[in-house]
């Protein structure tokens, strides 16, 4: 095989397209030549047959550097992220003003949209919130395919659980209040979770009266501050779901509801117990190896919904461990974003 590779190579520029020039180029050569005859037809030959294959292949040396030589095209400039606040109208439990929410924004390219936006709520074990790996990180994968993305930078409890979950509420009610000026449809605007992201995502989806998707608006609420709503849909990777003793994340639950929590306040914030028909479809993701959440709280919402006959569908990974969120380095993360972005085509169905 490597004698037949060999002998092709070597009478592939004999038949080359350039063959005519060089032809041409060594007709002016072989002028000098002859003026002094080479000592035998051997070495003529031989003289001849290297001059053609010298000019065959800087002929088409030439010809093709400009392709190698291009200028690499510009690759399509993409919107930078736009940070948006609102004013809360909330105390912290010392009765001091609470934070302001903030949130930013990621569009894709213009007239690229889909329709449907995703805010994402990274983890952080409510003692802060993960933004890069669990949020930025996405931005390009979901903006590249269509998707209008939020990345909620949510306030933590400091005592009063209540306070993540008005912010994840009033994050998905901006984008529904502004889906006109956005290009969205209001109807598809779901949650992204991680970890406990995900339990905070689950447990504002779960949160809404079955009748009412949009709640009402206090009265004396600030001015900025966008309408509380229930998502359409939610997202849930490698979440804490359950805060009861068996499944919990012990340092989320005590963040997030205190260490002297009640036993009834880890009832009513474990999402799994509250699941309804009205509660919107699910996509969850986790691993069987995961050291810090057990995937039991994957397994028990996944029950909850299907008692309920919401839609929902679960992936339990073998390996990948915990807080991988977008990165490379996890073995299912092909495997993840396939699944991931044909789920969530598939709503707009």
């Amino acid at each position: 095989m490597m004698i037949e590779s060999r002998q092709s190579v070597q009478t592939i520029p004999m038949k080359c397209k350039f063959t005519k020039f060089a032809d041409f180029c060594i007709s002016l050569r072989g002028k000098k030549l002859r003026r002094q005859p080479p000592a035998n037809h051997t070495q003529h030959d031989s003289t001849m047959k290297s001059l053609r294959l010298a000019a065959c292949a800087t002929v088409a040396a030439a010809t093709l550097l400009p392709l190698s030589a291009k200028k690499k095209q510009t690759p399509e400039p993409k919107p930078e992220p736009v940070r948006v606040a609102w004013n809360t109208g909330l105390q912290n439990p010392d009765g001091t003003p609470a934070d302001s929410t903030e949130m930013w924004i990621a569009r894709p390219a213009e007239g690229k949209a889909n329709g449907t936006t995703v805010v994402m709520i990274p983890g952080g074990g409510y003692a802060f919130v993960s933004m890069q790996n669990e949020g930025y990180d996405w931005l390009d994968w979901f903006t590249g395919q269509g998707f209008t993305v939020g990345i909620l930078k949510y306030r933590l409890p400091k005592g009063n659980p209540e306070t993540p979950i008005d912010d994840a509420q009033r994050a998905v009610g901006y984008f529904k209040q502004h889906s006109a000026e956005l290009g969205i449809d209001p109807s598809r605007v779901g949650v992204m979770g991680f970890s406990a992201g995900g339990h905070l995502a689950a447990t504002t989806a779960v949160s809404q009266a079955p009748d009412a998707r949009m709640l009402k608006q206090p009265a004396n609420a600030p001015l900025n501050r966008p309408m509380a709503a229930a998502p359409d849909f939610q997202v849930l990777i490698y979440p804490v779901i359950s805060l009861t003793p068996q499944l919990t994340h012990s340092d989320s639950r005590n963040n997030f509801l205190g260490k002297d929590a009640t036993p009834e306040m880890v009832l009513a914030y474990s999402p799994e117990l509250h699941v309804t028909d009205s509660t919107p479809t699910a996509f969850i993701l986790a691993t069987n190896d995961d050291p810090i959440v057990k995937p039991g709280n994957s397994i028990a919402y996944y029950q909850a919904l299907t008692k309920a006959g919401v839609p929902v569908s679960l992936h339990v990974y073998p390996t990948g461990g915990h807080g991988f969120g977008f990165s490379t380095d996890f073995p299912g993360h092909d495997q993840m974003t396939e699944e991931l972005s044909a789920w969530l085509k598939a709503l707009a169905k």
